[in-house]
């Protein structure tokens, strides 16, 4: 795979951004509906201007600013309940409110977590730790449809690989 330039990473990362923005407009939109966890990240919500100063002062690359940007959105998926087998009014809410915002499909934009899941199986290896997040938020689902038999097998072995080779809890 090439490497991107700046101005493509700086792209990739607007476009993720508004993603985020989105979600947490929704949470700050359905707060009083939905009196829960759901205003957590209200407290803290950085600008996109000072998120990006970051890689502008050299604390951090482009492409370690955008892999932040999306472990922010795999959680805000997980938050609204959008990796569960079966997603709640909140999960609802969001999608109808993000689709009322933009124009678009969430899953278009961010990506399905489950078809996410899957191409984690059929690649064989957890290349960081957002997917490593992905895959543990649906094992971690009762109710999850995913993964099956030898699947659950396999993806938990990767997830020790993973674990082993970055040294997680």
């Amino acid at each position: 795979m090439a490497r991107r330039g700046k101005d493509e990473l700086l792209a990739e990362l607007n476009r993720l951004w508004d993603i985020l923005d989105a979600s947490w407009a929704c949470r700050s939109e359905l707060y009083d509906t939905f009196d829960s966890e759901l205003a957590e990240v209200l407290t803290y919500r950085p600008s996109r201007q000072s998120f990006l100063s970051v890689a502008g002062n050299g604390q951090a690359t482009m492409s370690q600013l955008l892999a932040g940007v999306r472990q922010a959105i795999s959680d805000e998926s997980e938050k609204w309940g959008l990796h569960e087998t079966r997603p709640g009014p909140e999960a609802s809410a969001f999608l109808a409110f993000y689709e009322g915002k933009t124009g678009r499909d969430y899953f278009e934009d961010a990506g399905n977590p489950r078809k996410l899941a899957r191409r984690i199986l059929g690649r064989g290896e957890i290349a960081d730790e957002t997917e490593y997040h992905l895959v543990n938020g649906i094992l971690s689902d009762v109710d999850q449809t995913v993964f099956k038999g030898q699947d659950i097998d396999r993806i938990n072995e990767m997830m020790g690989s993973f674990e082993l080779e970055r040294g997680n809890d």
